[in-house]
């Protein structure tokens, strides 16, 4: 018997989910492929429907995007209103979350260390594995 999740008729809406969180969330494809371990181009084929993210992705990327791993696969309740229901100890934060934020670990940063991180994830691939590698010297493990 084949996963429900996966039958043709729930690609569109398993696409639009992880789309609409993406974009809520105000990350860009290449961003969210960084977070997930995956290129820009699968997160373009998940978002385009043309295939599907395994049970792994899918359950990283409900972390990534902070959505339960329940609604990107069936769909439901808007995750992105906070609702009564959400108690003190709910870790989900909901739309009031501002853009951009990576909040999977909720470490607090002062505001130096935001700027910096924001500055650092503007910049392309190639110069952050400069800053890396530069970082790596300067600070022996």
């Amino acid at each position: 018997m084949a996963n429900l999740w996966y039958m043709p008729s729930r690609v569109p809406a398993i696409s639009a989910r992880i789309q609409r969180a993406r974009k809520t969330r105000g990350l860009t494809q290449e961003v969210l492929a960084e977070r997930v371990h995956v290129t820009r181009g699968a997160i373009g084929h998940w978002e385009q429907g043309v295939t599907l993210p395994s049970t792994a992705h899918l359950n990283t990327l409900a972390k990534v995007l902070g959505v339960p791993m329940e609604w990107l696969v069936n769909g439901g309740a808007n995750p992105f209103q906070k609702t009564q229901k959400a108690g003190k100890d709910s870790n989900f934060t909901g739309i009031e979350e501002a853009k951009g934020l990576y909040t999977v670990n909720q470490e607090i940063f002062d505001k130096e260390t935001l700027l910096t991180a924001r500055k650092f994830y503007r910049l392309p691939k190639k110069q952050r594995r400069i800053i890396r590698d530069l970082l790596d010297q300067l600070l022996p493990t």
